[in-house]
């Protein structure tokens, strides 16, 4: 057995009781395959978080996955949010994150744990999340959220490999994040901009493109991809109706820019 994940189990054994973040991500994902195993399944909450700002395909994904691997042990706890409600985050600064997953924690800590003492709230925070910039990772500390894979220090592709071990579905899919993370710092969220950019990713990926990003930025919207599209959308025809579908989604563009997507 790998000797992180042991030291994974053994940190989440110590617990009473557990309500595990979950996104349908593969950092969640595994945390929650872990907490199971470690705790067994009365002792796990899966709580996932519904807003506008989650992707349409994340959404499913996370439906998805839980279905495969959890529905048979224990139930998925949906909360539903509306970050539109916090002028912080709708500001988009450079502290959006910081301010949007503190009130998102706080709910589950209020929806999950207040009442039930004992009761830890987990995060599928990764090694790897801390080498860059991550305002959200302070709101974390800040309410004492646990984030036992960087406590085994367990890096991305160490947990990919773990589940892949396991069977995990989503062992090899490329990672998400909210729809704001598309709009560039210091441009006023809206519902509208973000319900687009969520359909031109929906459309994209019903295309076969898996994984994108689409980018609104001013006159032009910058549309990131994996190297493995690159040749797909090389395609002008393709990119034709790419550019027809976007204008239909008030995401006005002389052109496509295509950006190579890194993990």
């Amino acid at each position: 057995m790998y000797p992180k994940y042991l030291s994974l189990l053994e940190s989440l054994s110590k617990m009473n009781r557990v309500v595990v973040a979950f996104s349908g991500g593969i950092d969640s994902t595994l945390l929650l395959y872990a907490a199971i195993e470690s705790l067994g399944p009365s002792h796990v909450t899966a709580a996932t978080l519904s807003s506008s700002i989650v992707p349409t395909i994340a959404a499913e994904n996370c439906k998805h996955v839980f279905n495969r691997h959890f529905a048979s042990k224990i139930s998925l706890q949906k909360v539903e949010i509306d970050p539109f409600r916090w002028e912080k985050f709708t500001d988009n600064s450079v502290k959006r994150c910081y301010f949007c997953k503190k009130n998102m924690y706080l709910c589950l800590l209020e929806t999950f744990c207040t009442s039930k003492k004992g009761t830890r709230l987990l995060d599928g925070t990764n090694s790897d999340d801390l080498k860059a910039d991550r305002p959200g990772y302070k709101a974390l500390l800040e309410l004492g959220v646990a984030t036992p894979l960087v406590q085994a220090g367990l890096e991305k592709q160490e947990i990919r490999t773990l589940a892949s071990n396991f069977g995990l579905v989503n062992s090899d899919k490329p990672s998400n994040s909210c729809l704001a993370t598309r709009i560039p710092t210091g441009t006023k969220l809206d519902r509208e901009i973000l319900h687009s950019v969520d359909l031109a990713e929906k459309f994209l990926f019903d295309l076969g493109v898996d994984g994108c990003r689409v980018r609104p930025s001013g006159t032009l919207t910058i549309l990131e991809i994996r190297e493995q599209d690159f040749e797909k959308l090389s395609d002008k025809s393709l990119r034709n109706i790419i550019t027809s579908k976007f204008d239909s989604l008030g995401l006005k563009i002389p052109a496509l820019s295509f950006k190579e997507r890194k993990e």
